[in-house]
């Protein structure tokens, strides 16, 4: 969604409730470090102590657009 000169995204959280949600903005364990049309990028920090990563990008595309994937 556009709020102004800037994307917002809704989310479905595990309580079955919907939030909005701005870059930067964090879920649990990651911040959202953008949103474009296609969806919203997450930087998760992985807190795993054996992990050599620290932390990992992830791409959430929209359902509509993950359903054309399969």
């Amino acid at each position: 969604m556009q709020s102004r000169d800037l994307l917002v995204a809704m989310v479905a959280g595990p309580d079955n409730k919907t939030y909005i949600v701005h870059e930067g903005d964090w879920l649990l364990d990651g911040q959202i470090t953008g949103i474009t049309r296609e969806g919203l990028m997450v930087v998760q920090r992985v807190t795993d102590p054996l992990s050599r990563v620290k932390q990992r990008e992830t791409r959430k595309l929209l359902q509509s657009l993950e359903a054309g994937k399969e």
